[in-house]
């Protein structure tokens, strides 16, 4: 048994720990988030400097994308109270976001005075439904077109602006079965379905018109689709490994000096970077990807949330604030991620030390998000079938966006968007 001495000492360093690092010193609060991604190492070192700070220790459950995304809905929508905060990508935002089940941000936003100025629009826009504020955008990703600044520079080119220059270029620096000009994601995979999103825009098309109808299955669609599967089996210009290639098989190609282009998410860029995964360190730049009518490209981002259930809510708010706090980007982009914050793509200090920013910023700009609605995988999946198809030549591009289509508002009248 503890003398009174003893417990008045105890008590006495407890009211400082408190009054030194607030409230929540000593509570553990626990995440869940995906195998593999550029901002994993980096949150591991905030969560440190974290503790350190406030007393608070950061603890997540890491694993593959598929068993994070179903065990992280099923802890959502269950209620399960183990998890006091969530990651979720832009392509769940819908069904996050409106299932009610995250806490609403503004109690704390007030109490903690939380800067809402500094955000890209788009970012921010992300964080809410229906005018709540339920999550925080930590980390932006949209797709970018890497090219070989060696290799286009001997042959007298410059980075494509329009979809001809980018064919043009494709053909002058395909040289089978060593080098190819583009590495392209055409595995039956969502990123796919994005992937050809990128020249749906361009040619001035869309996904949904305002009434949430597809609205791909136009002139823009059929020109767009055939330009994207002619890379492949009519020019010839692609990796013959595209059609197994998600968004890590396309980063290879070109990392071991087999694609002289490639679409792909900006936070790839790190990877040409580190000596030895890579072949082309100092060789890759990047440029908005290349417009037909319009410049614009498949933009998505990653988001943090509360559950309702979260056992220590306020805890996590305090570990979510301090992760996308403006003077903290610098982690992120060590680590070859990339913010929601407006103002570190201004810093010219940064800039200089991350040249890449630019065109990342420029880039943001020009972003497409991925449509925030819960049905959006299912679209995306149902898409990537179909185009699969037709680059197998198991049907035309016109029927493979009649069946789109089909499937799509099929599914979208089912969840009640028109009747």
């Amino acid at each position: 048994m503890k003398t009174f001495r003893e417990l008045l000492i105890i008590g006495v360093a407890f009211v400082f720990s408190v009054s030194f690092f607030g409230t929540g010193y000593g509570v553990t609060i626990k995440g869940i988030k995906e195998f593999g991604t550029p901002h994993e190492p980096v949150l591991m070192e905030m969560a440190k400097k974290f503790k350190a700070e406030t007393g608070i220790d950061v603890k997540y459950d890491v694993m593959p994308y598929l068993t994070f995304r179903e065990k992280m809905m099923v802890n959502l929508v269950g209620k399960v109270r183990e998890y006091d905060f969530i990651h979720f990508p832009g392509s769940m935002a819908g069904p996050v976001l409106s299932g009610g089940n995250l806490l609403p941000l503004e109690e704390f936003d007030k109490k903690y005075k939380f800067d809402m100025e500094d955000w890209i629009p788009s970012a921010w826009e992300k964080a809410h439904w229906k005018g709540q504020h339920l999550a925080m955008p930590f980390k932006e990703c949209g797709f970018v077109l890497f090219y070989r600044k060696d290799l286009f520079e001997k042959k007298g080119l410059k980075p494509p602006v329009t979809v001809e220059d980018y064919l043009k270029a494709a053909q002058a620096l395909t040289d089978p079965p060593n080098m190819y000009g583009i590495a392209l994601q055409a595995k039956q995979a969502v990123t796919t379905t994005w992937s050809w999103w990128d020249y749906l825009y361009a040619w001035g098309g869309d996904v949904f018109d305002k009434n949430w109808k597809p609205a791909f299955n136009t002139r823009e669609g059929e020109e767009s689709l055939q330009f994207f599967i002619d890379l492949i089996n009519k020019y010839k210009v692609a990796s013959p490994g595209s059609t197994t290639y998600a968004f890590d098989g396309a980063t290879s190609a070109m990392q071991t000096g087999k694609a002289a282009m490639m679409p792909n998410w900006w936070d790839q860029y790190i990877n040409f970077q580190d000596p030895q995964k890579s072949s082309v360190v100092g060789k890759v730049g990047l440029v908005v990807m290349p417009r037909k009518v319009r410049q614009m490209a498949t933009t998505s981002c990653w988001a943090m949330g509360i559950p309702k259930a979260s056992k220590h809510p306020e805890e996590a708010y305090r570990w979510m604030e301090y992760v996308v706090r403006a003077e903290n980007a610098l982690f992120f982009f060590d680590a070859g991620a990339y913010v929601g914050r407006a103002s570190p793509y201004k810093d010219p200090e940064l800039v200089k030390k991350y040249p890449e920013l630019k065109a990342i910023f420029e880039a943001m700009a020009h972003g497409e998000y991925l449509p925030k609605i819960p049905e959006m995988i299912k679209v995306s999946d149902i898409s990537a079938r179909y185009i699969s198809k037709a680059i197998a030549g198991q049907m035309t591009v016109k029927e493979a966006l009649n069946g789109m289509e089909e499937e799509v508002e099929k599914i979208m009248k089912e969840a009640g968007y028109y009747k």
